[in-house]
């Protein structure tokens, strides 16, 4: 199960690896591309969260399928004129595909530019995609997963 859950994560990559996520969620082209992407490798009811530490509130946007996918992402990049994901490390555990990322971002305000780690779990199920669950904190991301969160990573 494995392989297959890392090739679907690895297809959806192909297509979301854009320079910046917010000029991507302007493109129709490519938000056209990640529709039919999505269309083959996910369920069509996914779920979708965007999950900030407790001290943040927690889990702060949820969704279902590629409606729910785009709208997430607009919420979360809603504050910044740019914002890049840079794929630090990926490991499988079960059906859940980890990847530790690097979070680049410019403020729409003032134009600070802020770096962070975070990760997300795509959880695979008979070879498609049902879940997605993106962290800010990379640690977050390997517990939910059921790894060590004190594990040393990739970086």
């Amino acid at each position: 199960m494995s392989d297959q859950a890392l090739a679907v994560v690895e297809r959806l990559w192909e297509v979301l690896n854009a320079d910046d996520v917010v000029a991507a969620l302007g493109d129709e082209t490519l938000s056209a591309q990640v529709r039919a992407t999505l269309a083959e490798i996910a369920e069509p009811d996914f779920e979708v969260k965007m999950h900030a530490p407790a001290e943040l509130g927690g889990t702060a946007f949820e969704g279902r399928g590629a409606d729910g996918f785009r709208a997430v992402w607009e919420e979360w990049v809603e504050p910044f004129e740019a914002f890049r994901i840079e794929l630090a490390e990926r490991i499988l555990s079960g059906d859940d595909v980890v990847d530790l990322v690097r979070l680049i971002a410019t403020s729409k305000t003032g134009g600070i530019e802020v770096e962070h780690d975070g990760g997300a779990v795509w959880t695979v199920r008979d070879g498609r995609l049902a879940r997605a669950i993106f962290y800010l904190e990379q640690e977050d991301a390997l517990e939910a997963a059921g790894l060590d969160p004190d594990r040393p990573t990739g970086k």
